[in-house]
């Protein structure tokens, strides 16, 4: 059976001033070094991929979209044409 949450190590470098800062924030939270930094850097990593994958859409374009989704309209040749492609699959590892 093969241990899929083996450690692994990350490097950062950065300032006197920053690294005292991040020491002092971790102790006063009472937690360590690493995991005051982990769980920032996993906190702002989920807002990031959930704005990657959100479609935000103005109040304007949410009228647009009701409106387009409800006609009741023939698919384009374009449309057609695209629907015909080979499916690529996706890659799992970005």
């Amino acid at each position: 059976m093969t241990n899929t949450s083996r450690m692994t190590r990350i490097g950062l470098k950065t300032t006197a001033s920053v690294k005292d800062l991040i020491e002092t924030a971790a102790a006063i939270k009472g937690v360590t070094v690493t995991d005051f930094i982990l769980e920032a850097v996993i906190e702002k990593s989920g807002l990031v991929l959930q704005e990657h994958h959100t479609i935000t859409l103005s109040r304007e374009g949410q009228l647009a979209l009701v409106k387009i989704l409800g006609e009741n309209t023939e698919p384009t040749q374009y449309m057609k044409d695209l629907m015909a492609l080979p499916r690529i699959q996706p890659s799992h590892n970005n």
